[in-house]
C-alpha cells in the first residue's frame, strides 16, 4: 500500500512541473474580439504587426500606421495562466514603449502585449493595460479593456 501512495505522490508531483509556454512571435494579427469596449468602437480595419526580433509593434488603422518599440520582459516577469490539470501556461509579455496606445476611440494606458494560451504558437496575442497577468486565468483576466488579436491563419 505504501508503494501505491508513494507512486501516486510521484505522479502528482511530476505533473506539477512547468507547463507549456506561449511565446510572442512575429506576424500580422487581426482583432478577434474586444472586451470592455463599447459596441460602436469598430476594429474592422485594425491590424497589429509584431516584429519580436527587431522589437517593434505597429498598428495599421485604415491608412494610418503607428509604431512603437516593443520591450520584451525577462522570463521571470511573464504571466502564468490558462490553467490545465496540473500546470498552467507561461505567457510571454512585452511592454509597448508608450504611456498609452490609441486605436480610434479606444485608449489603453501602460499597454502590454501578452502571448495567448495554446491553440498554436503565435496564433493569438492580447493588447491590454499593464497589470497582474499572473492571476491564473487567461491573459484578459483582471483587465478593464482587452483586445484579442489572432493571425488570419488560425482565427480569420
Amino acid at each position: 500500500m505504501a508503494r501505491i501512495n508513494f507512486g501516486l505522490v510521484l505522479a502528482i508531483l511530476g505533473g506539477c512541473g512547468g507547463g507549456p509556454t506561449a511565446y510572442l512571435e512575429s506576424g500580422d494579427f487581426y482583432v478577434q474580439q474586444a472586451m470592455g469596449v463599447d459596441e460602436d468602437v469598430l476594429f474592422d480595419e485594425v491590424m497589429l504587426t509584431l516584429d519580436v526580433e527587431d522589437g517593434e509593434a505597429s498598428f495599421l488603422i485604415g491608412d494610418d500606421e503607428i509604431s512603437f518599440a516593443l520591450l520584451t520582459r525577462d522570463e521571470a516577469d511573464w504571466g502564468v495562466g490558462c490553467p490545465m490539470n496540473y500546470a498552467s501556461w507561461a505567457m510571454e509579455i512585452a511592454d509597448i514603449d508608450a504611456s498609452k496606445v490609441e486605436i480610434g476611440e479606444l485608449s489603453i494606458e501602460e499597454p502590454i502585449i501578452v502571448a495567448g494560451c495554446g491553440g498554436g504558437q503565435g496564433s493569438e496575442v492580447v493588447l491590454r493595460a499593464n497589470g497582474d497577468v499572473a492571476s491564473g486565468g487567461g491573459p484578459c483576466i483582471g483587465a478593464d479593456v482587452c483586445v484579442v488579436f489572432t493571425s488570419r491563419l488560425f482565427g480569420m
